[in-house]
């Protein structure tokens, strides 16, 4: 019974190439969450990409705004470079 415990609780992680106890895997972080609200016709063209792209439609909001916000960023330091 103890040795089955034990074996629960080891597998081989073939990206790692080793060993791994599941002790040592910690959980992500937890990321903050947002609502949004959309049209049903944008709703629909998120739905589209994400499964043209194989991901869920939250990973693909979730980088349509990660992207709009580094480049939002990007352009606010190339104006302060100019004045």
């Amino acid at each position: 019974m103890l040795l089955a415990s034990v074996v629960s609780l080891v597998f081989f992680d073939p990206q790692e190439s080793k060993i791994v106890s599941l002790l040592d895997i910690r959980p992500m972080a937890i990321r903050p969450r947002v609502t949004i609200t959309l049209d049903e016709e944008i709703y629909k063209e998120l739905i589209n990409i994400a499964e043209e792209q194989e991901r869920t439609p939250a990973n693909l909001a979730a980088y349509i705004v990660t992207k709009a916000i580094k480049e939002k960023n990007k352009e606010n330091s190339q104006n302060q470079e100019v004045l």
